[in-house]
């Protein structure tokens, strides 16, 4: 596999202000959920370049010409699961741009509902982050440019009246969720836009938090389905 940047090119984090405890639960959280199957295979399809036809379908219309339909693509591409489980094994949490979270668990009390509440919350944009920042590798067998060029097409047809794509908007990325797909509401972009796809996929939801009176309140916002 050759080098790949670190992600810590994209901002760097610090756990220096986490105590042992906290940063011992925080880093075995994380990697908690990445050893699992659905991480593995979720990242596997981001580095691929393009979902499969079933996690497509579980989050998208049936469109018959899109590329992952017309390329068949019904499996993650021979060794990118490997690259995956390579990416895993070399990762490192402070590679993460997680400031803006991390203080806020420093200042929990282990085992306290804001404590865990907190974990949880770094946990996800964990996850979206990590989604995000193997987005933006564009390395895989599929290059972004594939779905580019079949979404631009689709916006053409559309321009012109054909009457097959009036009511289809198409998304602005091959990976993405439903209710998250405005990538100029987001700091990264197109690559949180696949961040927060990779969050749903292996979280069951973009989870979102409800700070209110209590900042104890918590749900998956919404499933890909």
């Amino acid at each position: 596999m050759t080098s790949r940047p670190s992600p810590a090119s994209q901002g760097t984090a610090t756990l220096n202000v986490l105590g042992n405890e906290h940063r011992n639960m925080l880093e075995r959280a994380v990697r908690n959920v990445l050893r699992t199957e659905v991480a593995e295979l979720v990242y596997a399809q981001i580095l691929d370049g393009l979902p499969t036809e079933k996690s497509l379908r579980d989050s998208s219309d049936f469109v018959k010409d899109h590329p992952v339909h017309s390329l068949h693509h019904a499996d993650i591409c021979p060794g990118y699961v490997d690259k995956a489980r390579e990416f895993r094994n070399q990762f490192d949490l402070s590679q993460l741009p997680l400031e803006k979270t991390i203080q806020a668990f420093a200042d929990t009390v282990p085992g306290s509902e804001v404590f865990n509440l907190r974990l949880i919350e770094i946990v996800a944009v964990a996850c979206r982050q990590i989604g995000a920042f193997l987005f933006n590798l564009d390395d895989g067998a599929h290059k972004h440019k594939v779905y580019d060029d079949w979404r631009q097409s689709v916006l053409e047809e559309k321009e012109r009246g054909v009457e097959s794509r009036r009511y289809y908007d198409p998304p602005p990325i091959a990976f993405c969720h439903r209710a998250y797909r405005y990538p100029e509401q987001y700091p990264q972009g197109m690559a949180d836009v696949a961040g927060y796809w990779a969050e749903s996929k292996i979280l069951g939801g973009v989870v979102v938090f409800d700070r209110g009176e209590t900042e104890q309140e918590v749900w998956p916002f919404d499933s890909l389905k």
